[in-house]
């Protein structure tokens, strides 16, 4: 029929357009996009210092102004107030961003500003000479714009990244810049994956929940320290580093979106100074957190429909609704339980960091009183009609939660029995480690900083590898892998235990891939290996898949069947 249009047929392939970006997947119908996408979203040639010309500045008629918000003719008190005389205490390099949604985050949370065009702009500097080269000729280039000209002739005539060879010819230093990457030569074979990377969209799988984020990126922040110092961090450490991911988070948050209340998020924040300590720290880059994003799909901040949140505010209100009000002890005790009903159930468990949060529950009782305010706001009726159905007999004071299956009890049993914990039976409780209420209703003996002291636990989490690392914590953020000691990669077995998830098209998976790796070819080459040996092209393949897929199909492809990603990457661990 005339004017019907036609079905169209529904297509997996990713429609190529003439300018492609060197960076990631995406492409474009002009060279202006081409040219703004990579420099906005991959590799930003601007750079901002904060608070370069003062505290205060001579705005039109209005006099001296306050740079933060504005304000006229301010005081000492009220730049003290915007954390001034904290952020010029820094190195310049601090205090030095080379994103504007970074400068964003250090202006909120360490200035309690927002950013403005004035005086803003006017901390910018502009980045012009980057040494580069042409991976389809292999000339070498001198300035950004230089690149994009002749790049875009190529693109042009219509060259595309198939046919590109070899790596961006940046710098040591720009390395460290680009952001959101993957090496170029391995766009086109990304471009045709499931799931490829791409810069502008978030990944497909993600965390489902705030507990399980915050646990992947403090385990990925421990393996981290461990590499560098030889030990593992302290509670302060630990705590100062989740509340810094919590912070992180929140900063992705819209500022018309309420924060959801969580108990968990209180007992991280439960130091005011560790809190304020990690709220002026400097911005961490993308590439130095296990996950690209501090996000959650479906959810508009990571606290929203938190689990053990609804399950010890129900605890709560039934008690309530019984006259058995709980204690303040006997709530700690209850989170503890809920705690590790949680971390039963977990798809990746980890007593330390379990441990750790237990911690942190019987550190301070300040977070119960917050929750008991948000328990008695709501009505008891709407809490039980979620999914819980409680009789009479059924409630008794500090009575453990369910577990969700046997088979989790089984794990947390081998995980005892591994770990050799030992803890003395509850009454009415589960006996096994870990799992039932803390008899004497006292804080856990603190997870020692050695090493040596500790046990070793195969908990299936195949802690993430070494990153370059130096001694002030700050790690690089290359893509590409370090030698690494034998002593980190004893910390894992790839032999034993399923690695955690992947995430397939995060924007850190090809780094993870090249740390994971590296991680195996120390283990092998360890001369404490009884079948110590080099390992040769078609082991890496394969590892580098199971890494990957959990799974040894040869169909699976990875950058380890790239001849030129292996070949980097073993120059880089010392193979070549």
């Amino acid at each position: 029929m005339a004017g019907r249009q036609k079905n169209k047929h529904l297509t997996l392939r990713q429609t190529c357009h003439t300018y492609q970006c060197t960076f990631c997947i995406e492409t474009f119908k002009t060279k202006y996009d081409w040219q703004r996408h990579e420099k906005s979203l991959h590799l930003s040639l601007e750079e901002w210092v904060c608070s370069s010309s003062g505290s205060t500045a001579l705005y039109q008629d209005k006099g001296v102004v306050c740079v933060y918000c504005g304000e006229i003719s301010p005081d000492q008190a009220h730049l003290n107030a915007h954390n001034y005389g904290t952020c010029l205490e820094r190195p310049l390099e601090e205090r030095t961003f080379y994103r504007k949604d970074h400068l964003r985050q250090h202006l909120k949370l360490v200035h309690s500003a927002g950013y403005s065009p004035w005086p803003m702009e006017q901390w910018k500097v502009a980045i012009k000479e980057i040494r580069s080269r042409c991976g389809f000729c292999g000339v070498v280039l001198d300035t950004w714009s230089g690149r994009v000209d002749h790049l875009g002739e190529h693109f042009k005539s219509g060259s595309t990244m198939e046919f590109w060879e070899g790596n961006w010819g940046f710098d040591a230093q720009v390395i460290e810049m680009v952001d959101n990457a993957i090496p170029p030569y391995l766009i086109h074979q990304e471009r045709n994956s499931p799931l490829p990377l791409s810069a502008t969209q978030g990944p497909a799988h993600t965390p489902t929940s705030a507990y399980e984020l915050i646990k992947l990126e403090l385990e990925y922040y421990m393996q981290n320290y461990f590499d560098t110092h030889g030990l593992l961090p302290s509670d302060h450490e630990l705590q100062y580093e989740s509340c810094s991911i919590v912070f992180g988070a929140e900063f992705l948050v819209q500022s018309s979106a309420s924060m959801a209340p969580s108990w968990l998020r209180d007992i991280i924040m439960s130091s005011v100074e560790i809190a304020e300590q990690a709220r002026l720290r400097p911005m961490k880059n993308a590439a130095e957190s296990r996950m690209s994003q501090l996000k959650i799909n479906g959810k508009l901040n990571i606290f929203d429909q938190c689990d053990l949140e609804h399950q010890l505010a129900c605890q709560i209100a039934m008690h309530d609704a019984l006259g058995l009000a709980l204690s303040e002890v006997e709530i700690q005790q209850e989170a503890c339980n809920v705690l590790r009903c949680i971390e039963a159930a977990s798809p990746n468990p980890s007593y330390p960091f379990l441990d750790f949060l237990i911690r942190l529950i019987w550190g301070s009782n300040h977070w119960v009183t917050a929750l008991r305010e948000r328990t008695q706001v709501q009505s008891v009726g709407s809490i039980a009609d979620e999914d819980m159905s409680f009789g009479v007999s059924n409630i008794e004071p500090l009575a453990p939660l369910p577990y969700p299956t046997d088979t989790t009890v089984a794990l947390l049993e081998s995980i005892q029995d591994n770990a050799n914990l030992t803890q003395t039976p509850n009454q009415g409780g589960m006996t096994l480690g870990g799992l039932g209420h803390t008899p004497t209703l006292a804080p856990r003996t603190p997870l020692s900083t050695d090493i040596n002291d500790l046990p070793i636990v195969n908990d299936g989490w195949g802690l993430s590898t070494s990153l370059d690392s130096t001694d002030n914590g700050h790690y690089s953020t290359a893509w590409k892998p370090e030698k690494m000691t034998t002593a980190a990669a004893s910390m894992h077995s790839f032999s034993g235990g399923k690695t955690h998830p992947f995430f397939l098209n995060d924007k850190n998976c090809f780094r993870r891939l090249a740390r994971e790796l590296s991680r195996f070819v120390a283990s092998t080459m360890s001369p404490k290996n009884p079948n110590s040996h080099v390992p040769v092209d078609d082991e890496l393949r394969y590892q580098a898949r199971w890494i990957l897929y959990d799974d040894d199909d040869s169909w699976n492809q990875t950058p380890a069947d790239n001849a030129e990603w292996l070949r980097e990457f073993k120059r880089d661990v010392g193979l070549l």
